[in-house]
């Protein structure tokens, strides 16, 4: 099947992988995090010293930032292969992550859509339309950006497609969408839904990076759906507070396992069944496509 084809564009540009063993990517990724940990941890301890207090929003962006800077580290110095091999190739760069963009903003509409007819919707409108706001807003989408580009280069880009090359494509897809569940439990008010939820969305961003070829349409899907609960529809993104300026502010009554509860949408059963019917439906209408001629460098 199709996205388990070691010839799928997205894994040929990675056969320099295939001489390492899956535990070193998993001792890899810890040291990924340790690493991007210690410095995060510096800087807080300099702004404690110096009586500074760091915003959180410029705390987590660090974060991101050293998670990718770890990355490519890592590829470089021990994979020896460039941060473009980790899926930033192919014909149609800006369509693939404007696709993805489109996809993550659908469904999560539709997804609002429904969760509005079984549980009554309070919204606040609450954006202030002068230039701070407006810069507020660019602000956290830059922030999403990052983010999501950050989270689908250590998943996807760099995790999964290791597994995958060197053992077996299956292997890699479930171990790093798993992996991927398992970082959003310490998340505030988690919940079976929710880890279901996370679970699928990290399958179907799987799917969209190997239907595409590439890693560009899921870095467009994540930040955007994230920015899209946060400043568009005004709810948690994955139990977090909302971040900067918002178009609204969305609370509901009803059934918590309806709406989400203070996990967000993403603790929906609502959402469990549109993810299911999205990755369904990228199954269904994949199509043979002609080989990538494409090397990465």
């Amino acid at each position: 099947m199709w996205p388990f084809a070691k010839d799928n564009e997205f894994y040929s540009h990675a056969e320099s992988m295939e001489k390492y063993h899956g535990g070193i990517t998993f001792l890899g990724l810890i040291g990924i995090i340790v690493f991007s940990i210690i410095p995060l941890g510096l800087i807080t301890a300099i702004c404690i010293a110096i009586q500074f207090e760091l915003p959180q929003m410029i705390t987590n962006l660090l974060q991101f930032i050293f998670f990718i800077l770890f990355v490519w580290l890592y590829i470089s110095f021990v994979e020896k292969r460039s941060f473009k091999s980790l899926g930033f190739f192919g014909n149609k760069k800006l369509n693939d992550y404007l696709k993805g963009m489109f996809i993550g903003v659908l469904l999560l509409v539709i997804s609002f859509a429904v969760i509005s007819f079984f549980a009554k919707p309070i919204v606040a409108y609450t954006f202030n339309f002068n230039f701070n706001s407006f810069l507020s807003i660019l602000s956290v989408l830059g922030f999403f950006i990052i983010q999501g580009a950050s989270e689908e280069i250590v998943m996807r880009g760099w995790f999964m497609k290791s597994i995958a090359v060197r053992h077996w494509p299956w292997l890699g897809i479930l171990l790093s969408t798993l992996i991927f569940a398992l970082l959003h439990t310490a998340n505030p008010n988690f919940s079976i839904i929710a880890a279901l939820n996370i679970f699928l969305i990290g399958f179907l961003l799987a799917l969209i990076a190997l239907y595409d070829g590439n890693l560009w349409g899921a870095c467009g899907f994540h930040s955007a759906w994230n920015f899209t609960m946060n400043s568009i529809l005004g709810v948690s993104v994955s139990g977090t507070s909302l971040q900067g300026e918002t178009l609204m502010k969305t609370f509901f009554e009803g059934n918590p396992i309806v709406y989400g509860g203070d996990f967000g949408l993403e603790g929906s059963i609502v959402v469990t069944v549109i993810v299911i019917i999205a990755c369904i439906a990228i199954w269904v209408m994949k199509t043979p496509k002609s080989k990538s001629t494409l090397v990465a460098d």
